[in-house]
């Protein structure tokens, strides 16, 4: 179960986009997110056990293999769009964008903790987490609009608690 729930939040990654096989970075990020996680992966996903506190690790740097560690919590606990969300926000860490802040005053991911990009323009990990989740709600077509008002749920939690400077905006 867990390499097919894999496979899905990787096709969500591929087909989301109406225009899906064009994925060049000039057109919105539901287009060019596979990609992205392709160049910036290596394609190694490692499946681990863990202790419950992560679904999904990357690692990166000189003399590290650069991968994605997936743990439980990811098979089981997050439907296919926050799978495919999740790929890009570790994809982003390893493409150089570690984060930056902690997390604000009442964040649900644990305020004055670190974790948390600095804002929007930072174009950090949560950033382009929230921005794939904003395009998949807005529009994808071969998708639940159950599916849709999830990723807009989870990119609103995002944007609402993972920036230390919230961004004026809501999906």
């Amino acid at each position: 179960m867990p390499l097919g729930r894999t496979f899905a939040g990787l096709y969500a990654l591929t087909y989301s986009a109406p225009d899906w096989q064009n994925d060049t970075y000039d057109k919105p990020i539901l287009n060019w997110a596979r990609r992205y996680v392709r160049e910036n992966t290596g394609g190694d996903l490692m499946a681990r056990c863990g202790d419950g506190t992560a679904v999904a690790f990357s690692h990166w740097g000189p003399l590290v293999d650069d991968r994605i560690d997936l743990f439980k919590g990811f098979w089981y606990n997050l439907a296919v769009v926050e799978r495919a969300s999740t790929l890009l926000h570790e994809a982003r860490h390893i493409g150089g964008k570690s984060h930056n802040a902690n997390f604000p005053p009442g964040s649900v991911y644990g305020a004055g903790h670190s974790g948390a990009d600095s804002n929007w323009e930072y174009q950090g990990a949560w950033q382009f987490e929230a921005s794939y989740l904003w395009w998949f709600s807005t529009t994808t077509t071969d998708t639940t609009s159950a599916m849709k008002s999830l990723a807009r749920q989870i990119g609103n939690l995002i944007i609402g608690n993972a920036f230390a400077t919230r961004p004026p905006y809501y999906i």
